[in-house]
């Protein structure tokens, strides 16, 4: 399941100048901002792209400490935010399902995430019910399955929304093969989606082998 993101939107709110004013400063400053690191990688080469992606995308973060396995061929990255702990052993029963795959050549990455919590019940409970799901994923041994925690005090994502989290998931797994010194496959999908079709790897292999440049 390949998501492709969406641009958000936003809300104006004409009944309030200054905040619509303060809005369209944001937007120009974020305009800026993107313009300014396009014309940063003018010239640049793919590798550079790739090291300047990294450097931007996970400076100050906290790396996954378990190395890939050398015969990994598949990384899966999930976004997690306040999901129920059946929906997650769904996903995981279904992976162990796969046929003609071993499980050392693929790997699940969860970025367990959401804002820096308000003083309000709704977001403490939110980052309690990340907390469980942490310690469910943690507790995994069968699969290689990786948590970014990005829900515990001083590791939230400020801003939180899916495609930031999707984002540090991707950094980190295609950072993952190239420490491994290797291409590997990217598959990216929700929390809530599960891989219903057993032999969901090896046709996706015969469909990458078909397509190579796709």
């Amino acid at each position: 399941d390949l998501t492709k993101m969406g641009e958000g939107s936003y809300r104006v709110r004409t009944s309030m100048p200054n905040d619509t004013h303060q809005e369209g400063l944001g937007r120009a400053a974020a305009a800026q901002e993107s313009e300014k690191r396009r014309k940063s990688l003018e010239g640049m080469s793919d590798a550079d792209r790739a090291r300047f992606y990294w450097e931007t995308r996970l400076a100050g973060e906290q790396r996954l400490s378990m190395p890939q396995h050398p015969d990994c061929r598949y990384t899966i990255v999930v976004p997690v935010y306040n999901e129920k702990p059946e929906r997650l052993q769904k996903q995981l029963d279904s992976l162990r399902a796969q046929r003609t795959i071993h499980p050392s050549q693929f790997e699940v990455i969860y970025v367990v995430n959401n804002d820096v919590p308000d003083s309000g019940p709704k977001s403490h409970e939110i980052v309690a019910a990340n907390q469980r799901i942490m310690k469910l994923l943690r507790e995994v041994t069968d699969l290689s399955v990786h948590v970014i925690d990005k829900s515990s005090p001083g590791r939230e994502i400020s801003g939180c929304n899916v495609g930031k989290a999707r984002n540090r998931g991707v950094a980190e797994a295609s950072l993952r093969f190239h420490e491994q010194g290797k291409n590997g496959i990217l598959i990216q999908t929700d929390a809530d989606t599960y891989f219903e079709d057993p032999d969901y790897f090896s046709k996706l292999q015969k469909e990458v082998a078909s397509n190579p440049e796709a």
